[in-house]
């Protein structure tokens, strides 16, 4: 469990490999939410938290639509596989989210 209180739910394996549990197939979410949470596992980093712009899931995922991944988080974070926090930067500008891989 993190300082968050989120327990990672992502394994690494030695080499450019990541593994995620097949429970997520169960997940009553649309396609594209599966892709994205493949890519923020993806980029996870060891305390489960990944900070991704919408425009590079956007091109990471190869969805052309800002609508379809903001609509794709909600489910997400509807379901609990994941936390989103909101992040500032220290101007009070928006920056980018942080992603919390959860179980």
């Amino acid at each position: 469990m993190n300082k968050r209180g989120y327990q990672p739910m992502v394994t690494w394996i030695k080499g450019d490999y990541f593994v995620v549990p097949d429970k997520i197939f169960g997940h009553p979410i649309g396609k594209e939410a599966k892709l994205i949470f493949f890519y923020l596992c993806c980029c996870a980093e060891m305390n489960g938290s990944s900070v991704q712009a919408y425009s590079k899931i956007m091109e990471a995922c190869g969805i052309g639509n800002r609508n379809t991944v903001t609509k794709a988080l909600k489910e997400l974070v509807e379901t609990g596989l994941i936390k989103k926090e909101s992040r500032k930067w220290e101007n009070g500008g928006r920056a980018s989210n942080m992603y919390w891989i959860c179980e």
